[in-house]
């Protein structure tokens, strides 16, 4: 929560399954994000893996692309900012 707003971060991957859960649980120990969404997007074997349990969603998009990505998370965005 920012300023009464809710604050998501939309994290496109598709090779970041080393880092996804760190990174992941960085963003939700700032106090300030609400709402991680991952856009899986042809990630390697494993990722999903990572993410469980980090209380971010996964949507996955079989269109390749980081535009494509975004977009997407943008579609599944609850939150405010």
């Amino acid at each position: 929560m920012w300023r009464g707003k809710s604050v998501a971060v939309i994290f496109p991957t598709y090779n970041e399954k080393d880092s996804i859960r760190s990174a992941t649980v960085e963003y939700f120990a700032t106090g300030l994000v609400d709402e991680v969404i991952v856009v899986n997007n042809n990630a390697a074997a494993g990722t999903s893996e990572e993410i469980a349990g980090t209380g971010a969603r996964e949507i996955f998009e079989p269109k390749q692309g980081y535009g494509h990505a975004l977009l997407c998370g943008i579609d599944h965005c609850e939150a405010d900012l």
